[in-house]
């Protein structure tokens, strides 16, 4: 059954996943939940939901998924230093046809590129081009996406970082439960982020996606840093 991602339209992505992505994404394997976290904050305290993406953290956050899941083409990741955090990501979307060479890191990206490290990164595409309504066009024919109104894609809009988390928890099928096994409810406080309340239309979306999940409950054991998932 198509899913279509939650939020109000502040949350004008409107990213529909279906069963045939999960088979494109995983090459024909069993779809498994991604265990652990693939969101991180800006620092330890900080989320900044409503910040612009970068595209290191875009290409992050979904190697993140592919790393934890699914075959990497035969990419080997490698040990990096703390200055070069995002360097397998990058590597690995220059090595899956995304990118010809490593681009700027930092830079705001916007929804049509995002279409385009979708696509990529989980079988659709093999072509690379700059014309983003190829990639719109591929995930819409796919049933993967739908307009926010008039058949617009916004795919010049830049896209935050809440925004990519609801997506990346749709990608991943994680459900809107914030309780581990033993009936403890996941907080902003559980986390220790101070800049996202209760309220927020993205107060689950950060959460579920900085949590680690086993058997449909958050877990809270065994957390893994950033160097544990790049």
């Amino acid at each position: 059954m198509v899913k279509k991602i939650i939020g109000i339209l502040l949350l004008s992505f409107a990213l529909l996943i279906t069963p045939v992505f999960a088979q494109a994404a995983n090459h024909g394997q069993d779809k498994k939940n991604v265990k652990y976290q693939y969101f991180f904050g800006k620092n330890d305290t900080h989320a900044a939901p409503n910040e612009d993406i970068e595209r290191q953290e875009a290409c992050a956050m979904v190697y993140r998924i592919i790393k934890q899941n699914y075959d990497l083409r035969g990419f080997k990741p490698v040990e990096y230093k703390s200055s070069t955090w995002s360097k397998n990501a990058m590597n690995y979307m220059v090595y899956i046809g995304v990118y010809d060479s490593v681009p700027n890191l930092t830079e705001k990206i916007t929804r049509g590129e995002i279409f385009k490290i979708v696509a990529f990164s989980f079988g659709l595409a093999n072509v690379n081009t700059n014309d983003y309504e190829y990639y719109t066009q591929l995930l819409k024919q796919n049933k993967l996406i739908n307009g926010y109104g008039n058949n617009l894609y916004g795919t010049n809009n830049l896209v935050t970082r809440a925004e990519f988390c609801q997506l990346c928890n749709t990608i991943t099928n994680r459900q809107n439960r914030l309780m581990t096994i033993d009936k403890q409810k996941i907080t902003a406080d559980t986390y220790g982020i101070v800049d996202i309340q209760k309220g927020d239309w993205y107060y689950q979306a950060i959460l579920m996606a900085m949590s680690n999940y086993e058997n449909g409950y958050v877990t809270l054991d065994n957390r893994l840093s950033r160097s544990d998932v790049d």
